[in-house]
């Protein structure tokens, strides 16, 4: 098998294939023990593919946990190539992670997991006419936008440029606190002053929110202690920066700040947080059924000639059946690309996937593609926080 320039046997259990950011500049090779884990792990000048191995494969382990410690042992080796090789390597999380196994079950299988994200062509305008009882028009009474600048202004654009979700946090939670500390002095005690700033902005600009306790309760247990503690210390507890397959509830946690941090801005400073549009739940549904693919092509996006393509007819699904299922190809003896194309039946590219090398599949009883589809703007906190997720 080959992965750009660099060919590998089949003879481990377990290999799993990661993409850099940028091509190697040197050839090496480490063990990283991750638990019961041991991992051998290539880079070739030149390609941008990172090679492990892994000489025991368990059928009752599931895949994402040998993905899962793959990753762990990649991010480790990585660190370690700093002060080793002096080279400054990142994965690309953007790209897809390929697993092979041998499966005493099903085979050997091969597994192509990516994420692509697609952006709905969707706008709307939308414009509100308050009338009293008798149809006249009733003028909004509002303040005086804020035109000065306020230091929290900046925090909070820096947490709109950062592609790293505890950076975005981070810089999110210091333009909340900013905003706060203008409003309230600090007291001294981290507590009591998070208490007396979120209960002031709540009595004088009568904020109403959905959480089941008060706005600074609130705050305090699932933002302060739960994740700035941990995000701006590293003694103990902490969230790692690589621990990308376990972010998901960060991710949920900053779209809830977003959201505090609007309230407080609309009401401190009269000025919303910059957002994309809300696309509803049917609206999304809608748009996933209308594309339905019907069958996959393999290539090398640098050559037109059709007999070098790989045309698979599947079974029809729509995108909304992909988010939810995998598709499964049978019997792959050999298979040479670095581009997936997903097309409906009359041959239509919905999309592609195109990997940063070329990838050479040989003696794969079974192939599967896990490739679901994100919406960017199906809600209005949508980041391209692509290393949060698997």
């Amino acid at each position: 098998m080959r992965i750009g320039n660099m060919n590998f046997d089949v003879s481990s259990e377990v290999v799993v294939i990661f993409f850099l950011e940028s091509n190697s500049s040197i050839t090496i090779q480490d063990t990283i023990q991750v638990l019961e884990d041991s991992w051998t792990i290539s880079i070739k000048e030149g390609n941008c593919g990172l090679l492990l191995k892994n000489e025991k494969f368990n059928n009752e382990v599931a895949r994402e946990e040998y993905i899962d410690s793959a990753y762990k042992a990649a991010q480790m080796f990585l660190d370690i190539l700093i002060f080793k090789k002096k080279q400054l390597l990142f994965l690309d999380h953007t790209s897809s992670t390929i697993f092979i196994g041998n499966n005493t079950k099903t085979g050997r299988i091969a597994i192509i997991q990516t994420h692509k994200q697609l952006e709905l062509q969707v706008s709307s305008t939308t414009s509100v006419i308050a009338r009293d009882l008798e149809s006249n028009e009733i003028k909004a009474n509002e303040r005086e936008k804020c035109v000065s600048h306020r230091i929290a202004f900046s925090y909070y654009r820096m947490s709109l440029k950062c592609n790293n979700l505890m950076d975005a946090y981070r810089y999110l939670y210091l333009g909340l606190e900013a905003a706060l500390s203008k409003h309230t002095r600090w007291t001294g005690s981290e507590g009591k002053w998070i208490n007396e700033a979120f209960d002031s902005i709540e009595k004088e600009l009568s904020l109403s929110t959905n959480y089941n306790c008060s706005l600074a309760d609130h705050f305090f247990t699932d933002h302060y202690k739960k994740y700035r503690v941990k995000l701006f210390h590293s003694k103990e507890d902490v969230i790692s920066p690589f621990e990308s397959f376990n972010l998901s509830e960060l991710y949920i946690a900053y779209k809830d700040l977003c959201y505090i941090t609007d309230l407080v801005f609309s009401a401190l400073y009269n000025v919303r947080l910059m957002t994309n549009s809300v696309m509803g739940e049917a609206g999304v549904n809608a748009m996933q059924n209308a594309l339905i693919v019907s069958r996959l092509t393999f290539s090398l996006n640098s050559i037109e000639d059709e007999n070098e393509f790989k045309i698979i007819d599947i079974r029809e699904k729509t995108i909304k059946d992909i988010n939810k299922e995998t598709i499964k190809i049978p019997r792959i003896s050999d298979l040479t690309f670095n581009q997936i194309s997903f097309k409906d039946k009359e041959n239509n590219s919905l999309y592609s996937i195109t990997l940063k090398e070329l990838v050479q599949l040989e003696l794969i009883d079974n192939l599967i593609i896990d490739s679901p589809v994100t919406f960017l703007n199906q809600s209005k906190y949508d980041k391209k926080f692509t290393e949060s997720f698997k």
